[in-house]
């Protein structure tokens, strides 16, 4: 039996945008169709539940991407949607599903969602560190409760999205993220300070003094 969405998603490839969105993905094996993002969220949004539910490992983008945004949609409650998150985190295998997560959780409120994904952050799955970090980012005004649960990163996928949280925290707590990343490995140093150079939110003053503590940190 033919699928209507995976039918209507095939039909609306557009090489163009195929050949856009392919390297942006390049960290992951899965096939692009060329289908933009608002027209999947118009999707994730027409079609009920029953037309995703073979999606989660499918090898086209659009298709994995429409599993979760469908699932996070129609789950009620927080609790129901970090569970499916968790469940279904092996198949994150890219930072275009993974950092799409946050805008399906409608309500973020910390002290009600942290216990619900701060798990996360144990995760071997780099993916899934991913996702703590990008959803850290939306409770800043909470930081000082998450600061203990912060810890070096290895893996490019992790340390890329700790680097932007670091970057967010900086123009608000420049001591901690110094004290942070004391000792931390030099790769998320430099990408932390590559984000935080580039931002449009931290003063120049601020820039300035971040380029001379990496400098001082490579000795």
């Amino acid at each position: 039996m033919k699928n209507p969405l995976k039918e209507e998603v095939l039909l609306k490839g557009d090489s163009k945008y195929r050949s856009f969105f392919t390297p942006l993905i390049k960290d992951c094996s899965l096939c692009v169709i060329g289908v933009n993002m608002p027209t999947l969220k118009r999707l994730a949004k027409e079609y009920s539940l029953e037309y995703v539910k073979d999606f989660y490992d499918s090898d086209f983008f659009e298709l994995r991407y429409l599993f979760f945004a469908s699932n996070l949609l129609n789950l009620k409650t927080h609790e129901d949607q970090f569970s499916f998150i968790d469940k279904y985190s092996s198949f994150i295998v890219t930072w275009a599903i993974s950092d799409s997560l946050p805008q399906y959780i409608k309500k973020k409120v910390f002290k009600d969602d942290f216990p619900l994904f701060s798990s996360f952050v144990k995760s071997q799955n780099a993916y899934l560190r991913r996702v703590f970090y990008i959803f850290l980012r939306y409770y800043l005004d909470s930081r000082y409760q998450f600061y203990n649960y912060l810890k070096d990163e290895l893996d490019r996928v992790s340390y890329l999205a700790l680097a932007w949280l670091l970057a967010d925290i900086y123009p608000i707590d420049k001591e901690y993220v110094f004290l942070f990343l004391k000792d931390k490995n030099q790769l998320l140093l430099k990408e932390t300070k590559n984000k935080i150079c580039s931002s449009n939110k931290v003063s120049l003053n601020l820039k300035e003094q971040m380029k001379a503590y990496y400098l001082s940190s490579l000795g």
